[in-house]
């Protein structure tokens, strides 16, 4: 214990890759936290409230009602054509789009926007989009626990709906006249 330090070409390796991995973690644990999110469809928008970061969300879509604290929200434009100026003017350091959005994933990065594409349609696109928005807002678990509360719930409605009959529904769809 003389207070001499070795230093060997191993040790400065190994120092340097301790630093690169600290300061990875430390950029993704900043990521991992956004403080400023938009929404560009109704149901990352709900699915955000659900996961108890709507305080956080600063844009929403203007189809977007629901829960009513997003009414008096900034819109940014709609489901189909969002509004990549109005949304780059909200500075968020998130931005949670459908995968069929278009060109707006390539405007975003251009403008240096982070952003989550997810995708909706089936149900199990659902589970999807509630697991990659929570962990794209920084809180996996949450969603991990959101999804078992859904599918318990389904049971639950699964289970009391066997042995009633089933109704006979048509639909009926008008495309263009």
């Amino acid at each position: 214990a003389s207070g001499v330090r070795l230093r060997s070409p191993a040790g400065d390796a190994v120092r340097k890759l301790l630093t690169f991995v600290s300061l990875l973690l430390l950029t993704l644990s900043v990521q991992a936290q956004p403080k400023r999110i938009v929404s560009t469809f109704p149901s990352a928008t709900e699915t955000l409230f659900a996961l108890g970061v709507g305080e956080h969300v600063v844009g929403v879509s203007t189809y977007c009602r629901y829960p009513p604290a997003v009414l008096s929200l900034p819109k940014v434009g709609t489901y189909i054509k969002p509004d990549p100026e109005k949304i780059a003017l909200l500075r968020p350091d998130l931005v949670i789009i459908e995968r069929a959005a278009g060109p707006l994933a390539d405007l975003l990065s251009a403008l240096g926007i982070r952003y989550a594409q997810v995708k909706v349609g089936s149900l199990a696109d659902i589970y999807s989009m509630i697991q990659d928005i929570g962990s794209a807002a920084g809180v996996p678990d949450r969603a991990v626990s959101l999804n078992r509360r859904i599918r318990s719930h389904l049971a639950t409605l699964s289970a009391e709906s066997t042995g009633h009959a089933k109704p006979t529904v048509l639909m009926v769809v008008e495309i263009g006249r």
